[in-house]
């Protein structure tokens, strides 16, 4: 294997890039960067591997070099998906620079092929010195915040995920990859031309960079790299603090400034970036720069309880006594919206709430289902959520009338303030299919298993939550605490089961989590099995009575016997569990427990081994529920009172 098939390998596991298995989408321009990747992707991931390529309509030569690459495809049995646009008059529909419009354009064929087409990763062949020329440009430019860090080597996009392969890779090693494969490629002569913003800083500033230091790429993907990490730390705490002193309402955001005030400074620009990240869509935030950012925190530190700063876009940060409101612009809350939904899609409202879309699987829950089952056959994608139109009618399911969607609103007696802001789903040929939480049409069907079916969900904000996470009042121990103590705690267990073959019990449900990630940590043979023994019920305080909803599949008698639990609170269920395990004949029983509430117990019973020990508040998160909910918050938090107060 060469040097550079070597590094780019390294650099796909490092990452995590490729999977086996996984369906490839290959974005292929036709010149040696794009093609050097498709070469070595095909030669590894032949079968897997497909093409998109997207002609800007600028070049004579670009429909010859269309016709190229898909002869070359069809030669290897590579599916091949294609389109043109005129990039210069999307330039003008837009009102975008001509960089910009060509960025959107391609962004969103590749959005749509992944989606319709349900592939993995979408593979890009972005590369080192692409890296250099994109966080020059932010920093000249007057990015913020993760913007200065560049471009990451993998990244959500539309269904799927975006890599970059040979992001560590000089254009350089590239060439030279391509030239010694015998690699026949295109030289698009506009790449070279000083009228657009990243070739002048590849004509000019790179090569004086790479003649100071030769190295400077690999410099520059090494400062991204632990800028990426660092900045990632940062967002995590931020959305915490975010968690427990903002609130996102249908005029704007609200952030408690004795929260900003209580965290350190670069975890309070942090905070600002997230205020600033609800107001804006992600195509306006290159309107805002550090010197925003600077200007809110100003507003935060000053004595003036009474003060407000003007944003780009209409956009407001007024200080109002103890806390910061950023503000919509003035009636944005009823003003026009329209959005194109794809599958695996989600679409966030002004109001916090979200719409989902996916294709249907036999797996998908559909009972108590706040949404509708459409069949793919009987609609057009995207579909669009838009605010109402004047006119606007729909079927109604059942009846199979039409009415008017002004009727209906009036009907259901929603607000006359409030009727602009309700979404209306349609299909993209305009037939409107739902209007989320009021009213379906009769495109609405039974779950089908053998029509190819997609389901639409809603989840409406109320009182302006975001999630679950508002609902936790503090963090109490944080996901990367609990992964640390679950890698000491699996040291512990392997030295005291080595060579003796345990079987470990979960008690389900809470326990899932915490067994699931602890056994990853015993290094040493071990059996499973799961128990579902409860004495709660629904509720937050223990019924007294313990019941067996599941037993044991292996017995237990001679066997050592390790019991993993999320929590010892009363200790009931689990002195009951120990005793029985004792009776069945166990040679040993030794129990394991995430978190000890000694505060909660009622009866005389201790863990072997314990995680963190926790007062005496209503703790939820990493499998531990109330009403079976927040079991999949990724670190154990507080839950406020007003959530289980009766």
């Amino acid at each position: 294997m060469d040097e550079f098939s070597r590094r780019v390998e390294n650099f796909i596991l490092k990452h995590d890039l490729i999977r086996p298995d996984e369906k490839l989408l290959v974005a292929v321009s036709g010149g040696p960067d794009s093609f050097a990747l498709l070469h070595f992707l095909l030669e590894r991931y032949n079968g897997n591997v497909s093409i998109a390529h997207l002609d800007h309509a600028l070049r004579v030569e670009s429909v010859d070099e269309k016709e190229y690459l898909e002869q070359f495809a069809r030669e290897r049995n590579v599916p091949f998906y294609s389109k043109r646009v005129d990039i210069k008059k999307l330039q003008v529909e837009m009102k975008m620079s001509f960089e910009e419009a060509a960025r959107y354009a391609r962004y969103a064929f590749f959005e749509t092929v992944v989606a319709e087409q349900g592939f993995d990763k979408l593979v890009l062949a972005h590369h080192a010195d692409d890296q250099v020329e994109t966080i020059l440009m932010r920093l000249v430019r007057g990015s913020f915040g993760s913007g200065y860090a560049g471009m990451r080597a993998i990244r959500p996009f539309s269904s799927g995920k975006l890599i970059r392969p040979f992001l560590e890779e000089t254009k350089e090693t590239i060439l030279t990859y391509a030239q010694a494969a015998g690699l026949h490629y295109f030289v698009d002569e506009t790449n070279d031309s000083p009228l657009y913003t990243r070739n002048r800083y590849r004509r000019e500033l790179v090569p004086f960079l790479k003649r100071e230091n030769p190295r400077v790429s690999e410099h520059f993907a090494r400062f991204s790299v632990e800028l990426q990490e660092d900045m990632d730390f940062l967002d995590e705490l931020a959305q915490q603090k975010f968690a427990e002193f903002g609130e996102v309402k249908s005029s704007g955001v609200e952030l408690q400034i004795s929260g900003i005030k209580s965290a350190a400074f670069p975890l309070q620009r942090r905070l600002i970036h997230l205020l600033l990240n609800y107001l804006y869509k992600n195509g306006e935030m290159k309107e805002i720069s550090a010197r925003h950012v600077e200007e809110i925190l100003k507003l935060v530190e000053r004595d003036n309880p009474s003060a407000k700063l003007n944003l780009p876009n209409g956009r407001e940060i007024r200080r109002v006594y103890e806390r910061i409101e950023g503000l919509f612009p003035v009636g944005q809350k009823n003003q026009e919206f329209y959005h194109q939904m794809e599958i695996g899609d989600r679409i966030v409202l002004r109001d916090g709430s979200e719409l989902k879309m996916r294709q249907k699987s036999a797996g998908v829950e559909t009972s108590g289902l706040d949404g509708i089952i459409v069949d793919a056959e009987e609609v057009t994608l995207p579909l669009i959520i838009r605010t109402r139109l004047p006119g606007d009618k729909m079927k109604l399911k059942g009846s199979g009338g039409t009415k008017k969607i002004k009727e209906i609103l009036i009907t259901e007696k929603v607000p006359r303030h409030l009727r602009d802001s309700i979404p209306i789903v349609t299909d993209f040929t305009g037939r409107i299919l739902w209007i989320p939480g009021i009213k379906k049409s009769n495109q609405d069907t039974k779950p089908s298993r053998e029509k190819k079916q997609y389901i639409i969900r809603y989840r409406k904000n109320l009182g302006g939550k975001m999630s679950m996470h508002d609902d936790i009042q503090k963090v109490l121990i944080s996901e990367e605490k609990i992964q640390e103590k679950i890698r000491e705690l699996g040291v512990e267990l392997t030295t005291e089961y080595e060579g003796r073959n345990p079987l470990v019990i979960g008690i389900l449900k809470g326990a899932t989590p915490f067994m699931t990630d602890l056994l990853k940590r015993i290094d040493t043979y071990l059996e499973m099995d799961f128990m579902d023994v409860s004495s709660y019920g629904n509720g937050m305080v223990s019924s007294g009575e313990v019941k067996i909803i599941k037993d044991l599949n292996t017995s237990v008698e001679g066997r050592d016997v390790l019991v993993v639990e999320d929590i010892v609170d009363s200790g009931r269920t689990l002195s009951y569990l120990v005793e029985m395990l004792k009776y069945r004949k166990a040679k040993s029983v030794k129990l394991v427990t995430l978190l000890d509430k000694p505060e909660g117990r009622n009866v005389d019973i201790h863990a072997d081994y314990v995680g963190f020990v926790v007062p005496n508040e209503f703790v939820v998160g990493y499998g531990l529920d109330f009403a079976e909910k927040y079991r999949n918050l990724p670190y154990i938090g507080v839950l406020k009172p007003e959530i289980y107060a009766e």
